[in-house]
């Protein structure tokens, strides 16, 4: 008896472990499974935080801020959260008109255990479409002496080499577009073809109604409206970060001594006067400058962007002395100026002037006028 009782006891614990044994594989089995599933809602929490953040940052785009970053730059444009759930939004600069934006999205559980959600996503900046199809383009007559320069061949302002090298044009574009020209026998019209491209009276008409509809659009979009009849590029005025930077726009020497923040600055600006509006002075500067008017162009001027100009363009003698002794400076224009001549009066280029097409500066110019629309997705990758 006692050795059955004994035998009896072996099977019985036997059994106990064995039931120990699956009870501990089915708990382990269980508790495997709760926390895949709780992975698994917190991965797709993460995913959709991430695409509620990369929404996000297309909404509260900031143009300026945008416009700031050089090609290759980064920075953060949103961030959320707290221990248990964060997200943030990184944006590349890839061009003067592109950017990859870059969601991260994270869930935590009470282990401290993370899943990470990333995704991508390209956008590029729309703007208002600008027919600027030349150097110069207008949809009205234009007078060249023989000491104006026009090139269609691309180039970038100098020190721009880095800023450009993604947006620099393979092929020359005309110099001139207009619907009549005199171009004085010394006078330099370089570009595609000819250079020169003549419109009938109906495509002028079409140009000067697409011009009309580009000031509009950019002149809604400026972020400096002013009814001063003399923008000054030496004037300078100190910012809020201390900088002291030219006034009405960036300042477009790469190098120089002075702060960075001027450099990117890309102001744009609305000169709403109906008479003439001078620009001025000899710093070199870069933006847009819109005009409701007519435009002076003084001696020594050096502007890098888009001139869009409601009248006529005037490169003549300046009202007031400013150029050295002994003739005229030459004023420098480095992008595009588009010219609608709304009174028919025609634009004179009488004084030594070089406007030299640019599609990086004009492209810069623009970014800070461009609202961001989805290219193509890149997809989301999964961090445990």
């Amino acid at each position: 008896m006692p050795s059955r009782r004994g035998f009896s006891l072996i099977i019985v614990l036997a059994l106990m472990l064995a039931l120990l044994f699956v009870g501990a594989s089915f708990s382990n089995s269980i508790l495997h499974a709760t926390r895949t599933s709780r992975l698994g809602w917190q991965g797709d929490q993460s995913a959709r935080s991430a695409d509620a953040a990369l929404l996000g940052s297309l909404d509260t785009w900031d143009r300026v801020s945008a416009a700031t970053l050089r090609t290759g730059e980064t920075d953060t444009v949103l961030a959320s959260g707290d221990a248990s759930a964060s997200s943030r939004v990184t944006r590349t600069r890839l061009n003067a008109r592109t950017f990859l934006l870059v969601a991260s999205a994270q869930q935590r559980d009470g282990a401290m255990r993370r899943t990470q959600r990333e995704n991508g996503l390209v956008v590029q900046l729309n703007w208002p479409t600008i027919p600027a199809r030349a150097a110069i383009t207008t949809s009205g007559a234009i007078t060249i002496s023989d000491s104006a320069t026009l090139l269609g061949t691309d180039a970038e302002p100098a020190g721009w080499a880095d800023e450009c090298a993604n947006d620099r044009a393979t092929s020359p574009t005309s110099a001139l577009v207009s619907q009549g020209a005199i171009i004085a026998a010394g006078a330099i019209v370089a570009g595609r073809g000819s250079g020169t491209m003549l419109l009938t009276t109906s495509d002028a008409a079409t140009l000067a109604q697409e011009i009309a509809d580009a000031v509009a659009a950019v002149a809604a979009t400026a972020t400096i409206v002013t009814a001063d009849s003399v923008l000054d590029a030496d004037e300078l005025v100190v910012n809020s970060t201390g900088d002291a930077c030219p006034r009405w726009f960036g300042a477009a020497r790469r190098g120089a001594p002075g702060p960075d923040a001027c450099e990117r600055r890309w102001p744009v600006v609305s000169a709403t006067s109906p008479g003439v509006t001078r620009l001025t002075g000899d710093t070199p500067v870069q933006g847009v400058l819109v005009v409701a008017g007519d435009l002076h162009i003084d001696d020594g001027v050096q502007f890098s962007g888009l001139l869009l100009v409601s009248g006529a363009v005037l490169r003549t003698a300046a009202p007031s002395p400013s150029g050295p002794a002994g003739g005229a400076a030459r004023a420098q224009v480095v992008g595009a100026m588009v010219i609608r001549d709304r009174a028919n009066a025609g634009s004179h280029l009488e004084e030594p002037i070089l406007v030299q097409a640019s599609r990086c500066s004009v492209r810069l110019a623009l970014a800070a006028l461009g609202n961001p629309a989805p290219v193509r997705q890149h997809g989301w990758s999964a961090r445990p």
